[in-house]
């Protein structure tokens, strides 16, 4: 089930933002670490990723029981996070912290609440960034937050000028996109303004909600035939449309459609500092044995397109050349696919969806299947979501897809009126290496930092550097089990990496 999903990527993303944190507190702070907790709520999660409750093949009583178990899993992870984030910081009035949960330094929308009167934030080096009211809550574009690390800002009731984005129903405009929109609300133009080129491919749209009928031979919640395409209808009964708000970090428009007895909610929005669109759905799901997608006709060129998975990408032809490319259809894939042609590409990053498509029409993303058996039930409920598309030039690689994707799933966290007093924790210097672990190691007896790398490229010299003092380092397995024993110098390592290679170290 979508709802299944959603959960099961917010849930592991939590757990995996509390294994540092408290790794972080109790290294730093003397922090009692919750080992006990955390090897529970792990067992948990484990569980119910067993491969018929994830993609949704289960009877209905199976979600009954992991709904209620997510839903007490959240509360405890929340009361993990809460404990270690106040033992990484101090009171601290008017103000409020930021904490980057990943393992790069990034430049990012947050989203906190403030008092009336705060009109901007002020950063430690005192620069000033403006601060927008969007449905009650405030968000501000703020720079260089370090890896893994607390970043302090002082609220400030200081005006700051600067160029605001804005959208309504005929289209948007930011710094590096002109858009329009149909009578539809698909996006019929995407001009970008950085390459000079439009991406929407002519007399199509980006954005077109489509629903098909899916009725398999067999396996209804497990098969999606081949032949799903030949019979489907356009989601494009447009009941209302609404600009949320427009400012000087983001534009938000509202669209509500209406498809039988279902709707769809949309929040589009664009960003000043982010040349990114963000489709923040809410489904209220009514059908049987429909499948619902999102297609984007876009005017690039590709044969191939590469997709996000655990640990590295892997490419797969768009063509249908053989039986064999035909019958790859549909793609898993996790945070983000990408398509391009030298020199321009396109991305589709998504929280919590996993069946993709690329063919010479375009991209797609599944967003729902309401299969009938075995739950008759199946996806009859709310679901929430977001996908985003981003445009870019260059490659993936160039462009940092990997990154804007892990953004999306793992927001900054905001420490109302707290102050940080932890320094950056770890750090790599290699911009295709990626830290996924950092945490306790099983025995207890040091930490654990899990890294791979991401594209494809062999590496040398690939640094990792540590926020406090350390005895040893070994490079260990999966198993944690010690291989060899590191040089530790001025508390920092280097090693080399394989293309897509993973490697674990202890710390001591």
């Amino acid at each position: 089930m979508a709802k299944n999903k959603r959960n099961n990527r917010k849930t592991e993303l939590m757990l995996r933002d509390a294994e540092f944190l408290c790794a972080a507190a109790a290294r730093l702070k003397g922090f009692p670490y919750p080992e006990e907790a955390l090897h529970r709520l792990w067992q948990d999660t484990l569980t119910l990723q067993f491969h018929d409750i994830l993609p949704g093949s289960s009877i209905k009583k199976v979600y009954e029981d992991s709904d209620a178990m997510y839903e007490a899993m959240g509360r405890t992870l929340e009361g993990i996070w809460a404990e270690a984030l106040a033992a990484l910081s101090e009171e601290a009035a008017d103000t409020v912290s930021f904490v980057n949960t990943l393992s790069f330094r990034r430049d990012d929308v947050v989203w906190f609440d403030a008092p009336e009167w705060v009109k901007s934030l002020r950063a430690p080096d005192g620069t000033l960034s403006p601060v927008q009211r969007v449905d009650g809550k405030c968000c501000a574009f703020v720079r260089g937050l370090p890896a893994f690390s607390e970043t302090a800002y002082a609220f400030s009731a200081e005006e700051v000028s600067g160029e605001h984005v804005s959208i309504s129903r005929e289209g948007f405009e930011t710094p590096a996109f002109s858009g329009k929109f149909d009578e539809r609300m698909g996006i019929i133009s995407l001009y970008d303004k950085r390459a000079r080129r439009e991406v929407a491919r002519p007399g199509e749209a980006l954005n077109r909600i489509v629903c098909y009928e899916n009725k398999p031979h067999n396996y209804d919640a497990w098969d999606i035939n081949i032949y799903y395409a030949r019979r489907h209808w356009a989601v494009d009964d447009v009941e209302a449309v609404e600009v949320v708000g427009c400012g000087p970090v983001a534009a938000r428009l509202r669209v509500r459609y209406r498809y039988m007895n279902s709707t769809i909610d949309q929040f589009v929005t664009v960003y000043r500092d982010i040349d990114r669109i963000d489709f923040d759905t809410r489904v209220d799901w009514k059908e049987r044995q429909y499948l619902l997608k999102a297609h984007f006709a876009t005017d690039v060129f590709y044969n191939e397109a590469t997709y996000d998975i655990q640990y590295g990408n892997v490419r797969r032809p768009t063509h249908k050349n053989t039986s064999w490319d035909e019958a790859r259809f549909e793609v898993c894939a996790h945070k983000w696919m990408d398509v391009g042609e030298e020199g321009y590409g396109v991305s589709l990053l998504n929280d919590c969806k996993y069946g993709h498509s690329a063919d010479d029409r375009g991209i797609a993303l599944t967003l729902l299947k309401s299969s009938t058996s075995p739950d008759p039930d199946a996806d009859q409920c709310l679901h929430a979501f977001t996908y985003s598309l981003m445009p870019h030039e260059g490659s993936w690689r160039g462009a940092g897809t990997a990154n804007m994707a892990a953004r999306l799933n793992t927001p900054v966290i905001p420490m109302e009126n707290r102050r940080a007093t932890a320094p950056e924790f770890v750090s790599v210097n290699a911009e295709n290496v990626t830290v996924e672990v950092v945490k306790n190691a099983l025995d207890g007896n040091g930490l654990i930092v899990r890294l791979y790398e991401n594209f494809g490229r062999r590496t040398q010299g690939a640094v990792l550097s540590l926020g406090f003092g350390a005895a040893e380092i070994y490079e260990c397995n999966l198993l944690e089990e010690p291989l060899r024993k590191l040089d530790l110098i001025e508390r920092s390592i280097a090693f080399n990496l394989r293309p897509y290679e993973i490697k674990s170290f202890r710390i001591i």
